[in-house]
């Protein structure tokens, strides 16, 4: 997709900051604090508004993967993958930044809330594809030293190859 194009349009959106990178990247930030994103045109095939349900102007971005983001004034939506051999049944579809960041707070008081270790392992990957979702699209996200340090101090086997 055109840098231009999609540029303006990111810039129509309330509280929206757009920082060209080179000639095909640049950063996308907004009310949320601490959360970017790095967008690279040559990944995007469209982009449409949409209102959220304040009725304020969203941009809808369809990357050529099939997932997509949603950027607000004050958030980012974005589709949620599952990676490697373990799938996570009740993986929700899409998530917001803002809830991420909202259930990974409660995760950390208490990673490890069952006796069943399959259970702990499974709610740990729950975490793990949202996050690791978020920084395939594009995200910096600050709170993935946390998420290792969870990961080492109970046992829960991780490679990540990325």
């Amino acid at each position: 997709m055109n840098q231009k194009e999609l540029s303006d349009q990111l810039k129509h959106i309330k509280s929206v900051k757009v920082d060209m990178i080179d000639s095909n990247q640049f950063s996308v930030e907004n009310d949320l604090k601490d959360y970017t994103i790095k967008i690279d045109c040559e990944n995007i095939v469209d982009a449409q508004f949409i209102s959220s349900p304040l009725n304020e102007d969203c941009l809808q971005i369809f990357y050529s993967d099939g997932g997509g983001i949603i950027v607000t004034p004050n958030d980012f939506v974005f589709n949620v993958v599952q990676y490697g051999l373990v799938q996570v049944e009740d993986l929700p579809p899409m998530c917001s930044i803002r809830e991420m960041v909202l259930g990974f707070e409660d995760y950390k008081k208490n990673p490890t809330p069952s006796d069943d270790m399959d259970n702990n392992f499974g709610l740990f990957y729950l975490h793990y594809y949202i996050i690791k979702s978020a920084i395939n699209k594009g995200f910096e996200i600050p709170i993935l030293n946390d998420l290792y340090t969870i990961a080492e101090e109970n046992g829960f086997l991780l490679e990540d190859s990325d």
